[in-house]
């Protein structure tokens, strides 16, 4: 096992450029801090620094640079490991990080978090709302305990600990032509006006892909960087939209919509991911396994079958 002495010495020269530098700092003789730096270039038969000449004349060669990533994850790791042990010792308010898309706002989440800290009245959340991208970008970076992510670009140091495929489907309203059908092709669509995502949102790309391959061009009735106002304008009969198929069906049942698959478009994927790594404290651990666990209930849904066509104004049969 490498010295944490020799690691410490060793990331203090690497920081400060100069080994009078470190010395000063670390209120260790500039010998003391020599030997320790030749015993890991011993131990990995490598030089560690390149040294010239000043103040700043000691710079990392590859081998330090690997050195020097490891000694950040320790120090991560170890702060991580602090915080959890304050936290079982002095209990207090905690604060969980999370990342989800603006789609799903409006779904479980709010009855989820509004349970869970009724259990856990000592959590707050701090929710942050982005793209899939971006709430990605924000984990790897450690401004996140988790993150609900759609169609997933996988990064170096995030995993999976929930995945599950999502049908792409074509959101109607529950009165429209189209409704009743158990399923589409997108040229189906193509004579209706069409509710579009913008190029703030991925999946104006997914979808740019996906008519392109079927060679529509869809007629635009409306562009926005809101997935709620895309739903919105659905109900309303105003266009439709290609999109996921919901977590939940019935939140798209309350809402009188009809997602239709699209036999000629490809599925996507809905996960939940983790910094790999990242040590998280107890509570956020409990909190990560119950979303799971919700999630797959939630994926355990039975699909809503055809219903029978409604009037707009009495939302009666027809």
């Amino acid at each position: 096992m490498l010295s944490s002495i020799a690691l410490r010495h060793f990331a203090e020269v690497a920081r400060c450029g100069s080994l009078r530098l470190a010395s000063d700092r670390l209120f260790v003789a500039g010998s003391a801090i020599s030997r320790q730096l030749a015993l890991l270039e011993e131990e990995f038969g490598l030089p560690l620094f390149e040294r010239g000449r000043g103040k700043t004349s000691m710079r990392l060669t590859p081998a330090g640079e690997v050195l020097m990533n490891l000694v950040r994850k320790l120090e991560a790791e170890e702060e991580n490991t602090r915080a959890a042990m304050h936290a079982l010792k002095h209990p207090q308010r905690e604060v969980i990080r999370m990342g989800v898309p603006e789609s799903q706002t409006q779904e479980f989440m709010p009855i989820f978090l509004t349970d869970f800290r009724r259990r856990h009245p000592e959590v707050d959340f701090d929710v942050r709302l982005a793209t899939s991208t971006r709430l990605m970008e924000l984990l790897r970076e450690d401004e996140l305990d988790v993150a609900l992510v759609f169609n997933a670009l996988m990064l170096p140091g995030v995993r999976a600990v929930y995945e599950r495929p999502l049908k792409t489907c074509l959101l109607v309203a529950h009165d429209h032509p189209l409704a009743q059908r158990a399923k589409v092709r997108l040229e189906d669509c193509a004579g209706y006006p069409m509710a579009l995502p913008d190029a703030s949102l991925d999946l104006m790309r997914v979808n740019d892909e996906t008519f392109v391959r079927a060679g529509i061009r869809p007629d635009r009735a409306l562009v926005s960087n809101s997935y709620e106002l895309l739903r919105s304008t659905c109900a309303a009969g105003m266009a439709v939209a290609v999109l996921s198929e919901p977590l939940s069906h019935r939140a798209a049942e309350e809402r009188a919509l009809r997602y239709l698959p699209l036999v000629d478009a490809r599925p996507r994927t809905f996960g939940a991911f983790l910094k790999q790594g990242r040590l998280l404290t107890p509570t956020a651990c409990t909190f990560v396994d119950e979303l799971v666990g919700v999630l797959r209930e939630v994926e355990a849904e039975p699909a809503p079958a055809p219903a029978a066509r409604r009037s707009r104004k009495g939302n009666k049969p027809l």
